[in-house]
């Protein structure tokens, strides 16, 4: 699978006439079809929440080495702090939405940013059944608080400010963010969360976890007890 950093499509296009709304939405389609409807990120497989990344960044390429299966969590974080209202993909409609959050790199014992979607997903599963919503709340809010580490680090945990700064960026430093942000994590918000979890309820019939208490306590040990040193210290 492939690494997650976060980052902004710079909106590439392609000179000439776009493509008829059919065209796209039929190139699409046999994307995520041809995805086997997995997420080239983090390997999960769900038809209902499998959306296509466009992988040069140029939305106007509809070719088929362009276009890949991405899930509608590891996808906004190829769309930082954008808006895009008028996108098919949620992915895309919602990456304004999130928080950044600043958890330890992989090597240095942290959850990767596929794996802690699959927590997320969890959670989202979680958040749509009445018996378990009020323990899978109390585990998002746990995740959500390491937002104020991005803070502490950056001065903010908005995607709309790192949107910005990337604009910036000349065509090798976005090429090597990796080494600035290879921390940063997305948070989701919780409706985002139950909507998602509602689809692929409906597809799956839930994604159960045995012991919310015990996520809980793993979850809270995961962020805190690595939680960046320098971030400590502003708190």
């Amino acid at each position: 699978m492939n690494a997650l950093l976060v980052g902004i499509k710079r909106r590439l296009q392609t000179a000439g006439a776009k493509s008829p709304d059919a065209a796209i939405a039929a190139a699409e389609d046999k994307a995520t079809a041809a995805a086997n409807f997995t997420c080239c990120v983090c390997g999960f497989r769900s038809k209902s929440t499998t959306e296509v990344l466009h992988l040069n960044g140029n939305h106007d390429d509809i070719s088929a080495r362009n276009l890949s299966g991405v899930c509608a969590l590891c996808h906004p974080y190829h769309h930082i702090g954008e808006r895009t209202p008028a996108a098919r993909s949620q992915g895309e409609k919602v990456a304004h939405q999130t928080r950044l959050m600043r958890v330890p790199t992989v090597a240095d014992g942290g959850i990767s940013a596929g794996d802690l979607n699959h927590l997320f997903r969890a959670i989202a599963c979680a958040l749509n059944d009445p018996g378990e919503r009020e323990n899978a709340l109390k585990v998002l809010q746990v995740i959500n608080e390491a937002t104020v580490f991005a803070k502490a680090s950056w001065g903010t945990a908005s995607p709309r400010d790192f949107h910005a700064a990337m604009l910036a960026l000349s065509d090798s430093e976005y090429a090597h963010r990796g080494e600035a942000v290879e921390d940063l994590r997305l948070a989701f918000h919780e409706h985002l969360l139950t909507a998602i979890g509602s689809k692929l309820q409906a597809e799956q019939s839930g994604l159960p976890v045995a012991n919310w208490t015990e996520l809980l306590a793993r979850t809270l040990v995961k962020l805190e007890s690595h939680a960046p040193a320098d971030a400590e210290a502003a708190q």
